[in-house]
This record gives structure tokens, sequence and C-alpha cells, in this order.
């Protein structure tokens, strides 16, 4: 799918629909219909920023079917890893190595007797 398919779901209510033959996402308005295995990973992670809005706007106005939201929102986040998560590389590429500590041996402790 395209990116022009999921800017559709972006004022919409979605959720992940598992009954059929792959899992898709679902709109209820619109009838949008996405394979989420045919997904990049880029997308997926686009489509995980939607999902998190979705539940907490869903958790901020006292929405009924937050239930719902946050099960989409899991379902996509392990369905992203799986994929592998482009924003996880984007973050490794920036960190750098931390430097190796020296270790120094400790001194004995001398009690005063």
């Amino acid at each position: 799918m395209t990116t022009t398919s999921l800017s559709l779901l972006s004022g919409e209510l979605f959720h992940v629909d598992v009954n059929g033959n792959y899992p898709a996402l679902v709109s209820g308005e619109r009838g949008v219909r996405i394979d989420l295995g045919q997904l990049s990973p880029e997308e997926l992670l686009m489509l995980k920023d939607l999902a998190h809005n979705q539940y907490v706007k869903s958790m901020l106005f006292g929405g009924d079917d937050a239930d719902v939201h946050r099960a989409t929102l899991n379902y996509i986040s392990r369905h992203l890893e799986r994929a592998g998560n482009p924003a996880a590389g984007r973050a490794a590429q920036g960190v750098r190595a931390a430097r190796a500590r020296r270790r120094t041996r400790r001194q004995p402790v001398l009690s005063a007797a």
C-alpha cells in the first residue's frame, strides 16, 4: 500500500481485523482495508503514530472504545517490531559507543584493632 491510503486514516477511527486470511487495518467510515503485511517499516511507523494518537484522544476524551484502540496500538507495535523498526535504526546511528571504563584494583580496607 502507499502512504496516500494511510493518509485516508488520519482523521478516522480504525482498528486491526485479524479474522481474515491476513491481519488488516480497517476503517469504519470509508471502508478502507489495508493489509499490514504489505506495508513497509516506515509506513508501519507512521501507522503506529496514528494509532497512538487515536488511543490518547480516546483516553483524554473518555471514549468508550479505549480498549479497542489500545489493542490496535499494541498489535501494530508488535508487527512493527517483527518488521524492523526504522526509528530504532536511526537512533542507534546517532548514539556513540560508550567508552570502556578502566578497572582499578580495590585497596584492602585495614581495620584498626
